[in-house]
C-alpha cells in the first residue's frame, strides 16, 4: 500500500514539474518585476470606434491588468470571463484591460466577447505593442502597479483566485461593499 502511494506521488510530482517547466518555458521572455519599464498609457484602438487614431489609456494611479488575447485561442475562450471576476471584486480600484491581438478582422473580436457575453471594455492592439509587451503566446497578462511598474507576468489560463492573488500582489485592496 504505501509503494503503491510512493507511485502515485511521484507520478503527481512529475506531471506538476513538467506543467511548471512548461509555464516557465512559455513566460521566458515576457517582461518582470526586474524590469525597468514604466507604463504610464498604452495606444489602443476602441471596439466602438476601430478607427487609424489610436487612443492612450492611461494607466498610472491605480493597479492595471493587461490581458492580450487572441479570438482564435481556446485558453483565452475559457479564461477571459475571469476578468469580470476580478473587476467585481476590485470595483474601482482597478483598471482591467483586455486587449485583442492577432485577430482576422474586428467581427471576429466582437463575436468571441459576445459569444461568452463579455461585459467590459475591450480594446484591438497592434503589432508594436505586442511587441512592446513581448506577447507571442496567448493569453498573456501583466499586473502593473499603481506606478506604471509591472509587479507579475504570466501566460495561459489564469483562474480568478489567481487573478485576485496576483492583483493583491500589484498592491490593490479589495473592494469591501
Amino acid at each position: 500500500m504505501a509503494k503503491k502511494i510512493l507511485r502515485y506521488a511521484l507520478h503527481i510530482a512529475v506531471v506538476l514539474m513538467v506543467f511548471w517547466l512548461l509555464s516557465w518555458f512559455q513566460a521566458r521572455n515576457l517582461l518582470t518585476d526586474r524590469d525597468t519599464k514604466q507604463v504610464s498609457f498604452i495606444s489602443v484602438n476602441t471596439l466602438a470606434e476601430p478607427t487609424n487614431r489610436l487612443i492612450q489609456l492611461p494607466i498610472e494611479g491605480k493597479v492595471t491588468v493587461l490581458y492580450f488575447f487572441a479570438p482564435w485561442c481556446h485558453v483565452c475562450k475559457l479564461s477571459i470571463n475571469n476578468l469580470e471576476t476580478l473587476k467585481n471584486v476590485y470595483k474601482d480600484d482597478i483598471n482591467v484591460v483586455p486587449i485583442a491581438l492577432s485577430y482576422e478582422n474586428i467581427a471576429s473580436v466582437n463575436d468571441f466577447l459576445q459569444a461568452r457575453d463579455f461585459k467590459l471594455p475591450a480594446y484591438l492592439g497592434s503589432e508594436t505593442l505586442a511587441a512592446e509587451f513581448k506577447v507571442d503566446v496567448f493569453p498573456t497578462y501583466y499586473v502593473l502597479n499603481a506606478d506604471g511598474t509591472i509587479s507579475h507576468s504570466a501566460v495561459g489560463y489564469t483562474t480568478s483566485m489567481g487573478l485576485i492573488v496576483n492583483t493583491l500582489m500589484g498592491e490593490a485592496k479589495p473592494d469591501p461593499s
